[in-house]
């Protein structure tokens, strides 16, 4: 167990939409019949969920893991002594 479940599921369903409507956009051709104000609405929510998934990622903070797994496993060789 290296991540919480409350960091993975949302990067997951985030990125699931955002490649879900890149993906409709080239296949389905979804972008020709938008007005220009639903375009930039699109760009502006897609924009705005990518920050969201950066700051994420940059929030995380590897040395607590690190520190958290070390401990896992220092008390996982207590529990076979």
């Amino acid at each position: 167990k290296r991540y919480d479940a409350l960091y993975i599921a949302p990067m997951y369903q985030s990125f699931l939409v955002v490649f879900g409507a890149i993906s409709g956009a080239v296949f389905f051709r979804e972008l020709e019949g938008l007005s220009k104000i639903q375009l930039v609405g699109l760009v502006v929510s897609l924009a705005v969920m990518l920050c969201g998934i950066s700051c994420c990622i940059l929030s995380s903070r590897p040395e607590q893991a690190s520190k958290r797994l070390l401990l896992e496993e220092v008390q996982g060789k207590l529990s076979y002594v």
